[in-house]
């Protein structure tokens, strides 16, 4: 299934079922004086006969039913964002690209999209990915697309930045939602993409560093259980949308005695804090490639293990990155080996090239030789 496929709604084997699908009512008797599990109403069940229009047509809460006056709304709805066809078709673009429901369709294509109808900001991002992905697939049209996505997610990025200082459990859903969208724009905003010219290219790896931030930021504010409550609870429990096929040959490479010689340079190295990015880098090549004796035969698309080691990433090592600290670039340039196996997904086609091609550019030349592994892998 290429990149433009539709998700495929198939409730019976996920449990789970996207808006788009219509609910099943149950099936029950009527009869001419109502249905028999109704409630009982306070006013008259003498049928009214046919005549003349009643001239009052407005209700007091006194002769609403009781059932009917509680499940009344107390508040109005709020009031969507002016939207014209452009951005209709960028919505239902959104709703039917699998590749946009990152690797879980019930999630994304769900739940979602419930999520954005109460904070818009949600919307206002949801639409600047989708015409992202419209002019990463349509370069022809891509400078409108452009405009398109660089207006919505202004408007979406300026009101969560407003209330990220403020996050509570009556946003923490939105907000997390939001800034993975925001960190998903960033990866696929990338001058490597083939829907806009190389621009901004100096020190841009530190851009999408930071921005991986805020996604921590929610998580370690709230808390799992908060977050995946209300619209988007229960948690998921695995993904539900097949993995893009590999771009790459899948499968073990030999990676421990490249990040052995690694260990040794560390310690020299004047760069402080590296030793434990180190076992994050090397936790997550073994959970990826596997071991020489337990090999891994697939390797694509483990974007939960690959992005997991930015989780552990302190604003020293994004100095240090910033400031061309060899220690720190060279970690980066073993990094982008994994980076790799993700480059099946859209918004990070082309990342594993980039960051590593951002350090050979500022690697001093007498620690080129310790990133000739990762330039050998990635052909470089």
């Amino acid at each position: 299934m290429d990149d433009d496929a539709f998700h495929v709604h198939d409730g019976a084997s996920r449990g789970s079922r996207c808006f788009c699908r219509p609910v099943q009512r149950r099936s029950h008797t009527k009869s001419r004086k109502g249905c028999g599990n109704s409630l009982p109403s306070s006013s008259a069940t003498v049928p009214r006969k046919r005549g003349r229009p009643m001239k009052a047509w407005t209700l007091s809460l006194s002769t609403v039913p009781a059932a009917q006056a509680d499940t009344s709304p107390t508040e109005p709805c709020p009031a969507l964002p002016q939207l014209n066809v452009e951005d209709l078709q960028l919505y239902h673009h959104y709703m039917t690209r699998a590749s946009l429901a990152q690797g879980d369709d019930v999630l994304w294509h769900d739940k979602v999209p419930l999520l954005s109808f109460e904070h818009h900001y949600v919307l206002h991002l949801m639409l600047a990915l989708s015409a992202l992905h419209q002019a990463w697939q349509r370069p022809v049209d891509a400078n409108k697309l452009m405009g398109c996505a660089e207006a919505h997610h202004a408007k979406g990025l300026r009101e969560v930045t407003e209330l990220l200082p403020r996050i509570d459990k009556t946003n923490c859903s939105a907000l997390y939602v939001a800034t993975v969208l925001i960190f998903s724009y960033t990866l696929a905003r990338s001058p490597t993409s083939k829907a806009h010219p190389r621009v901004d290219t100096e020190r841009a790896e530190i851009t999408w560093l930071t921005l991986f931030r805020g996604i921590r930021f929610t998580i370690e504010s709230m808390g799992m259980p908060a977050i995946f409550s209300g619209y988007l609870g229960p948690f998921p429990r695995e993904n539900t949308t097949p993995v893009p096929p590999a771009r790459v040959a899948q499968g073990y490479i030999p990676w421990e005695e490249p990040l052995a010689d690694l260990a040794r340079l560390l310690p020299v190295m004047p760069d402080a804090g590296l030793e434990i990015l180190y076992e994050g880098l090397v936790d997550c090549f073994q959970e990826v490639y596997g071991t020489r004796l337990q090999p891994e035969s697939i390797t694509n698309g483990k974007t939960h293990i690959v992005l997991r080691w930015l989780w552990i990433i302190e604003d020293d090592f994004i100095h240090q990155v910033g400031q061309g600290h060899p220690g720190a670039l060279i970690l980066l340039a073993h990094f982008a080996v994994l980076l790799q196996t993700v480059d099946c997904f859209w918004y990070t086609t082309g990342w594993a090239s980039r960051v590593l091609d951002d350090v050979v550019q500022n690697l001093p030349d007498n620690y080129t030789r310790w990133i000739s592994w990762p330039r050998e892998h990635l052909m470089m």
